[in-house]
């Protein structure tokens, strides 16, 4: 992706399933974005997430993709931990674990700013 183009969300968010299809293609937008561009060390990681994002299989069941991102968040919170603990100084990578985890955290709302800025109106059909 061109890294000044702009994705857009094409549809509707009226269902549950809708709107986590558009919480997966704010976050793969950002990830391959500032994200990609914050953290070029990590592309490979960033690379495996936006596929992950953007994989129709991964988006029908709005408790699954919630389920995904729990987890995604939980092992980096994990590890993030572990190196407190530890003393661990890998700051780059302790940096991209906690971008990561404050991209999911507030996604949902970040979502709902992003679609209002191309129109959409979260809960109101276009029909």
């Amino acid at each position: 992706m061109n890294q000044n183009e702009e994705i857009k969300f094409r549809g509707q968010v009226v269902t549950e399933t809708d709107a986590m299809n558009a919480v997966y293609t704010y976050l793969a937008t950002q990830l391959d974005g500032w994200v990609r561009i914050e953290f070029p060390d990590h592309t490979s990681i960033i690379d495996d997430l936006v596929r992950d994002l953007r994989d129709d299989c991964c988006r029908n069941d709005p408790d699954g993709m919630k389920y995904a991102l729990n987890g995604l968040t939980g092992e980096f919170a994990h590890i993030l931990t572990g190196c407190m603990i530890n003393g661990c100084d890998d700051e780059g990578n302790h940096r991209f674990m906690r971008s990561l985890i404050n991209l999911v955290w507030d996604s949902r709302n970040q979502t709902a700013e992003w679609l209002k800025g191309q129109g959409i109106v979260p809960g109101q059909s276009a029909n």
